[in-house]
């Protein structure tokens, strides 16, 4: 579905009632919104970043579309790796965020890693959630970039953000369109809709980019 597509049907559906129906610029931002609460919820798509590790350096900064990180590999020699399928090296996966683990690469702002000095010489492989495009009224036949499956719960949440601009009552019919949301994604999530991260493909991935 592209975003006119979608206007149309918040129009006469979640928006019906309110002012703002007829100001497209309001609408696509209340879109915005909502993909980027989609992509917070479920791993809709994911993008692999390869760090070179160098020497004396700790701090790197990850790619300016990064929204979260799901998980990071390490090169390792393949004498020390059970999983090995090369007579050179390996890959093994790395701790995210344990303050307990001093191997583990930690998070130390949304979009910087802390990489220990003992991976330096090697390579780090992350597989991370990537943010959703940023529409704009001149997009309107750009695709959402979401599945149909999803579209109702977008509408749940576009139709929460439009009626709590008008009125932010507990009671109100924002509130009922949030509770409508969550319903909807713990149903989704129950029949197991979303994309999960193809966690064994990153050594096939970082080999054929020629990092051997």
């Amino acid at each position: 579905m592209n975003l006119q597509q979608a206007i149309t049907l918040a129009r006469h559906s979640e928006l019906q009632q309110l002012s703002l129906a007829d100001d497209d610029e309001a609408i696509v931002g209340l879109f915005n919104l909502g993909l980027i609460e989609l992509h917070k919820r479920f791993q809709l798509t994911t993008e692999e970043y390869v760090i070179p590790l160098e020497t004396g350096v700790i701090i790197y900064t990850m790619p300016t579309d990064f929204m979260y990180l799901i998980e990071a590999y390490r090169e390792v020699p393949a004498a020390n790796s059970d999983t090995s399928t090369s007579p050179y090296e390996a890959y093994t996966r790395v701790p995210i965020n344990d303050e307990n683990n001093p191997d583990s690469i930690n998070t130390v702002a949304w979009n910087r890693l802390q990489i220990p000095m003992a991976y330096t010489g090697s390579y780090i492989g992350t597989i991370y959630v990537p943010k959703p495009v940023y529409l704009s009224t001149t997009d309107m036949t750009q695709d959402l970039g979401i599945p149909d499956t999803l579209i109702d719960s977008l509408m749940l949440f576009v139709g929460y953000k439009g009626h709590t601009a008008v009125s932010g009552a507990v009671q109100g019919e924002g509130n009922t369109h949030y509770m409508r949301f969550e319903a909807s994604i713990n149903k989704l999530k129950l029949l197991g809709i979303g994309v999960a991260p193809d966690d064994s493909s990153i050594t096939n991935r970082i080999n054929s980019r020629g990092f051997v």
